[in-house]
């Protein structure tokens, strides 16, 4: 791709929501592209909408996430309803909260999602000890959360 092209957005979609799938799933860029036989750097730049990922290729990606091929597809684009998942995505912080909670056990994984449904309640104000307290959170994880 020469420097004067200009990512199509539809690929840059493509690529964002494989990232979110690959993280969510807790798969290395390294893992995804030995299980379909291609390079990481391939996968970076299918990732960032530079290249466009072939029909068979999405096919392999989709399998070893495990998902279906259409999920890579922005919904706009295909005549679905808009999902959360395309908003969701033009966010950075999204994709790495995405890439952190799959590297927790399942129960921290419920844990984190209590505690940012209370933020989500709760935005405008300061964080209630007490639903931290209910939540089963640890003493230093309050901590940092009240320093954020």
């Amino acid at each position: 791709m020469s420097k004067l092209s200009v990512i199509d957005p539809i690929d840059a979609q493509v690529g964002r929501r494989l990232r979110a799938f690959r993280l969510a799933k807790g798969v290395s860029q390294a893992a995804l592209a030995a299980g379909v036989g291609i390079s990481f750097q391939q996968v970076q730049k299918y990732e960032q909408g530079k290249n466009r990922i072939s029909a068979s290729v999405m096919c392999k990606l989709a399998d070893r996430l495990q998902i279906n091929p259409a999920d890579l597809l922005p919904p706009e684009q295909c005549g679905r309803p808009h999902d959360w998942m395309s908003g969701a995505l033009q966010t950075k912080a999204v994709v790495e909260a995405l890439g952190l909670i799959s590297k927790l056990t399942e129960p921290r994984q419920r844990q984190a999602l209590k505690i940012l449904q209370v933020l989500v309640e709760d935005e405008q104000e300061a964080f209630p000890e007490k639903q931290v307290e209910a939540m089963g959170v640890g003493r230093a994880v309050r901590t940092r959360l009240q320093n954020c």
